[in-house]
């Protein structure tokens, strides 16, 4: 009997462990079986920005410093952007933002870079060299009007004598690279291909320079210069309309002249007598009524009236 107990015991005993065991087991989550939703996802790598973006944000910051007048931070940026681009429409852009930021200034020997630098590269045949020195003519003469305007809204006329001095220098310098954009575009608007292009651009820097008059002669002077830019104007127009005329009148002929060769012959007109033909041969020229003789047969006709005799 104790042996019995004794194994019996024993027995219990291993079982409440094994018992033990299974229940710890079934409480626990094993680490391998953690769910994969509570892991954080991973973010993607970011892509770089092209290159064609950086120039992008870099120009759209030049404008704004331009903007807020913050010129010394916009002409930096754009110097850069220039130094550092190849691509050709860019540099067009940041020249003529540079141009704005010069004329801003007063450094009229930097716009006269530019201007300079935009006219021989229409020189040399470049590939939009017209439209670039057209933008940057057009912000020359925008800046001109805008300065006789700061003038005007002072109560202040850019041809008075009194004017201090560096006003006096600023206007001249102005004077002075209004007519160099002149001769240029006088000297391109003789290409027959870009005349349509460059007599407006001629014509409004003219009508700019004479706003900008030292005196009355001086503005009298570029008022005839005006009159005949208009006129030189009026005529190219003229030629090229009659340029553009020309072919298809010419083919309006050519065409004319082959339908008149496929067409039959036409056949030839009766001729006509003398007299001409009567349109009614039923009917009989009648003679023409003598007013004085009624016609037979009508008593009711107006008779001359009869004399009364009268004594004598």
């Amino acid at each position: 009997m104790p042996i019995q107990i004794r194994f019996i015991a024993v027995f219990s005993i291993m079982l409440s462990f094994i018992a033990g065991g299974v229940a710890a087991q079934d409480g626990r989550v094993p680490e391998t079986e953690t769910p994969l939703a509570a892991e954080s996802p991973v973010p993607p790598a970011p892509k770089p920005p092209s290159a064609e973006e950086v120039m992008r944000e870099r120009l759209s910051k030049a404008k704004a410093y331009l903007a807020v007048r913050n010129y010394a931070a916009a002409i930096y940026e754009l110097e850069n952007i220039r130094r550092e681009s190849g691509d050709p429409s860019v540099n067009s852009v940041a020249g003529v933002l540079l141009m704005n930021g010069y004329l801003e200034q007063g450094d009229y020997s930097k716009a006269s870079e530019i201007l300079a630098a935009a006219f021989k590269s229409y020189k040399s045949n470049n590939a939009h060299s017209a439209d670039f020195y057209a933008a940057i003519a057009g912000q020359i003469v925008r800046g001109s009007r805008g300065q006789i305007e700061r003038y005007r809204s002072l109560g202040l006329s850019v041809s008075d004598r009194n004017l201090p001095l560096e006003a006096v220098n600023d206007a001249e310098q102005m004077r002075a690279l209004l007519e160099t954009l002149i001769a240029q575009a006088r000297e391109m608007s003789i290409d027959k291909g870009r005349s349509s292009l460059m007599m407006p651009l001629l014509e409004e820097a003219v009508a700019a320079r004479g706003s900008l008059g030292r005196d009355d002669y001086d503005t009298r002077r570029w008022r005839d210069e005006m009159a005949d830019t208009r006129e030189l104007l009026v005529n190219s127009h003229s030629v090229i309309l009659s340029a553009v005329g020309e072919a298809p009148v010419e083919a309006d002929k050519a065409a004319r002249a082959a339908d008149t060769q496929s067409l039959p012959p036409e056949t030839p007109p009766m001729a006509e007598p003398a007299g001409g033909i009567d349109e009614n041969p039923a009917q009989e020229a009648k003679p023409k009524a003598d007013p004085n003789i009624s016609p037979p047969g009508n008593s009711f006709a107006p008779q001359p009236a009869k004399t009364a005799d009268r004594p004598v």
